[in-house]
């Protein structure tokens, strides 16, 4: 399902190429094009596809935008990646849930707004409250303000703050996700650390899933099951499971290599890139080089098993 505006073709069918601006109007229509393709995984670590997945479709023409068949209930957290901008707001993706979704300017975020200069860029991922559905193809309508996101408990924050003193991070904003995901970064690879992180992801944090899926790195599969559990059912949840499993392969294989070459249909990108970092053998490597998703990872494994790769360009 690819999303193009009409309006952004506007113009394009000139007969003059050169009159008609052709290669900065085709770059405009593309880029967005792309947005949407990144927002469904096209070209992300965890998914592969060869062909469209549906009909394209206009999120702005009520005659022919996607009606969501279950809709989200009000009040509910979502991912969701910012696909275009509008003078009434920007449209979103919400990958989780396969449905489009707006968020009027006024829900973009707490305090003033001069123009589109102040949205979150195109492509990025931002996490926003579910305000309900309008019209008669049911719009999802979304927030993004950070006062209408949930927030750490007190519980929550004082934990936060053993954790910044623990890793040197000076002044850090309880209330803004990007200075907490700093935090749990440099944090997550720390043993004594994680028992704090673990139980911070009950107390309100927003960002559980990206610290459950960051931990899975640095822990076995044993205890990589006790992180995975801390997630409620869903899609996030989904993905850390499929995350577990994939970093139980990896380190079976850097310990038992043995051929692959009928896993690897199975195999998520992101996974099979993970081989090539990790594994020395060259059963492993040969298989990947042979019959690996894509040019670059067969690339690098053919590079990995002559001793030449200095890792991904």
């Amino acid at each position: 399902m690819i999303m193009v505006s009409r309006y952004e073709i506007a113009g394009l069918g000139r007969s003059d190429p050169v009159a008609s601006n052709w290669a900065r109007r085709i770059r405009e229509l593309a880029a967005p094009a792309l947005h949407v393709m990144n927002a469904r995984g096209r070209f992300s670590d965890e998914d592969a596809e060869t062909e469209p997945s549906g009909p394209r479709v206009d999120m702005h023409d009520r005659d022919h935008a996607p009606v969501a068949e279950v809709e989200i209930p009000s009040g509910a957290v979502v991912d969701s990646t910012v696909v275009c901008h509008h003078q009434f707001g920007m449209g979103v993706w919400v990958a989780d849930h396969g449905q489009f979704g707006h968020v009027n300017v006024p829900a973009i975020r707490d305090g003033k707004i001069r123009g589109v200069e102040d949205f979150p860029a195109i492509g990025a991922r931002v996490r926003a409250v579910v305000l309900g559905y309008s019209g008669p193809s049911r719009q999802l309508r979304l927030s993004t303000r950070s006062s209408d996101l949930p927030g750490l408990t007190e519980h929550g924050k004082a934990l936060l703050r053993q954790i910044v003193e623990a890793v040197g991070a000076g002044d850090v904003d309880v209330d803004d996700e990007h200075d907490r995901w700093r935090v749990y970064w440099d944090a997550v690879p720390h043993e004594d650390l994680r028992v704090l992180l673990k139980e911070i992801a009950g107390e309100g944090e927003g960002l559980s899933r990206q610290i459950v899926v960051e931990a899975l790195k640095y822990v076995d599969e044993l205890e990589g099951r006790t992180w995975v559990d801390l997630l409620p059912q869903g899609q996030g949840r989904d993905f850390a499971e499929r995350r577990l499993r994939e970093w139980a392969l990896i380190r079976d294989l850097v310990e038992r290599p043995r051929e692959i070459a009928s896993d690897l249909p199975d195999l998520t990108p992101w996974c099979q890139r993970r081989l090539i970092e990790r594994v020395t053998s060259d059963l492993v490597l040969s298989d990947l080089a042979e019959h690996g998703l894509s040019k670059k990872i067969r690339y690098g494994a053919r590079e990995k098993r002559a001793g030449r790769w200095k890792g991904w360009a």
